[in-house]
Order: structure tokens, then C-alpha cells, then sequence
């Protein structure tokens, strides 16, 4: 079995997604969203539209390599659960 070479291009310019929206606009059709797993990304920080994520219920950025978090963080009331683990 072979298999197939991904020939999909993710090297878009910043703020554009593959679709042509920036990606607060995406973010905003997200309104029902309960877990975000971002986990072993390299992530330095998150952004500030994760505030606007009412209902999320569970974040996950373990593995990654974030110093502080943004203040709309405060805006999750329904956040019951903040992975960090592993931030080098």
C-alpha cells in the first residue's frame, strides 16, 4: 500500500485562511464550540478573540510555549477546564 502525497498548500498570508475569510471571521460562526485542543503547536500565546468563545468549556494548549494568556480569557464563563501543562 502507498501512500499518497499531501499536495494541499497551508502557507497562506497571515490573516487569510484557505477560503479567502480572515480567521476572526471563521471564529465568529464558532459560537457553539465547547473544546478547543491546541496542543503541540508552539504556540507563544492565544489570541484575543478566544474571549469571544462564550460557550467553550475546555481548552487544551499542553506542549506549547506560552508565557501569558490574554485578559478577554476572563470573558469564558463557562470555561471549566484550562490545560497548560508542558509550556517550555
Amino acid at each position: 500500500m502507498s501512500l499518497k502525497k499531501n499536495t494541499h498548500d497551508f502557507n497562506y498570508p497571515v490573516g487569510v485562511t484557505s477560503s479567502g475569510r480572515s480567521p476572526r471571521r471563521c471564529v465568529d460562526n464558532l459560537t457553539s464550540l465547547k473544546v478547543i485542543v491546541l496542543s503541540d503547536n508552539r504556540l507563544t500565546t492565544l489570541p484575543d478573540w478566544i474571549g469571544g468563545l462564550q460557550n467553550l468549556e475546555r481548552i487544551n494548549v499542553n506542549n506549547n510555549k506560552i508565557t501569558s494568556l490574554p485578559e478577554t480569557i476572563g470573558n469564558l464563563i463557562n470555561l471549566k477546564t484550562l490545560i497548560l501543562g508542558g509550556q517550555e
